[in-house]
């Protein structure tokens, strides 16, 4: 049947050579919709009279009618076409739909999980994390599917054999022989879990937790959370980690250095080089025995001397003669002492102490410290690794005895920053 009122009798004309036939009749139900509407209100009011606020009461209507958000959101859609129609014959003024939403449909709760998926449990990772916690999750009554890669390691484990000293071989029997524990290298026996606990090893760079990973995952999700970001950022190198790759592509950064390396060995050159971008009148000093770690003594357990001596002269220099216009000095000794002198007479912005034990840490801070200017910078790189313990307690007594000369910053990275308050003298530690 042709719908009566004459201006939706003239949109459904308008329509037939421009919609398909079922198009068409949904269009014409819902504005036929939207005349019956009009006609039983209080008062009745005519199709090209009405406003933003009749509409907004007739969704209402409808909502309360128990139509849903998407019929609502449909209908909605016709209504925009008809007064768009209206206005392009000189009908009405304005579009009344404009700003208009309809009323959201209620959302539909998640499956509920049954009790044998509710209990069920995966821990990626069957080493000294992961299996003392598959061992406690028994214990209270999870079922628990231990994974790993590791073939032998799950032979071991199924056969009631513990791998790691926080775990007898009573309590894995024990774990096995209620059923609850189930160690496999299958992904699918995951299937149908309530909860998953990855707790694989740490990459190590040097024989310490290597967390660039997650910076760049943090620098991906920032750059998510603050458009524009990036444009702040400096990357140093391109590491050989395939997903530092894909994170500097990501976010089209493009590093200082990319030689392949996976060490910190270009930090100088990093810093130089970013020097001479921001036209600075400074020489970047790189200082260093060239023979490892020296100085370790009590406060430095994991260290007797010598670690970390994979590097010399000839490699810094090839890497600073890759950057044409920086201004460095490669000082090759025990710092400060056997250095310290020829520096004397220079004044400092920003001092970078990756030496890895109390004694040189200390050492190399009180030499900076009075040629520091108020508000320079100390790095203390290897604040925050776990190997690092003198550099540790070191941040610690500094930061307590801070008073009004400094303040220092950690990072989640493993830094100390300590800024230059005023010109008082180094606190003592």
């Amino acid at each position: 049947m042709e719908p009566r009122h004459p201006l939706v009798a003239a949109f459904a004309a308008h329509l037939a050579t421009r919609a398909s036939p079922h198009t068409r009749n949904a269009y014409v139900r819902d504005v036929k919709q939207l005349a019956l509407l009009a006609v039983a209100g209080a008062p009745p009011v005519a199709l090209e009279r009405i406003t933003g606020s009749h509409l907004r009461r007739f969704l209402s209507t409808l909502h309360g009618r128990g139509l849903s958000g998407r019929t609502l959101a449909r209908m909605l859609s016709s209504w925009r076409g008809f007064f768009k129609y209206l206005a392009e014959e000189g009908k009405v003024k304005s579009d009344p739909c404009v700003g208009l939403r309809p009323p959201r449909s209620p959302k539909k709760l998640p499956d509920a999980l049954s009790p044998d998926e509710a209990t069920r449990l995966v821990v990626v990772g069957q080493g000294h994390v992961g299996l003392p916690l598959a061992m406690r999750a028994c214990e209270v009554g999870f079922d628990v599917v231990g994974l790993d890669t590791d073939g032998d390691r799950i032979k071991r484990l199924d056969a009631g054999q513990s791998v790691v000293e926080d775990v007898s071989d009573e309590r894995l029997s024990s774990a096995l022989a209620s059923g609850r524990y189930h160690p496999s290298t299958d992904g699918t026996a995951a299937a149908g879990f309530a909860a998953a606990v990855i707790s694989v090893p740490t990459p190590l760079r040097e024989g310490r937790p290597d967390l660039s990973f997650i910076e760049s995952a943090a620098a991906l999700v920032a750059d998510r959370l603050a458009p524009g970001a990036r444009a702040w950022w400096l990357a140093g190198h391109r590491s050989t980690e395939p997903a530092a790759t894909a994170a500097l592509a990501a976010l089209d950064l493009e590093p200082v250095l990319d030689l392949g390396l996976r060490l910190g060995e270009g930090t100088g050159a990093l810093l130089a080089e970013r020097s001479r971008r921001l036209g600075l009148d400074a020489t970047v000093v790189l200082a260093d025995t060239f023979r490892g770690v020296v100085g370790a003594g009590s406060e430095d357990p994991w260290y007797r001397g010598g670690e970390h001596s994979d590097t010399s002269v000839a490699l810094v220099e090839d890497l600073l003669g890759r950057f044409p216009g920086i201004s460095t000095l490669v000082a090759e000794g025990m710092f400060p002492d056997d250095t310290g002198d020829a520096l004397a007479d220079r004044s400092l912005r920003l001092v970078h102490i990756d030496v890895d034990v109390y004694d040189s840490a200390k050492a190399t801070l009180e030499w900076a410290w009075p040629r520091l200017g108020v508000g320079g910078l100390v790095i203390f790189d290897d604040y925050g690794f776990y190997e690092c313990e003198g550099v540790a307690t070191l941040g610690a007594e500094l930061m307590a005895a801070a008073g009004r000369a400094l303040r220092g910053i950690t990072s989640l990275n493993g830094h100390l920053t300590l800024v230059k308050l005023s010109d008082e003298p180094l606190p003592t530690c």
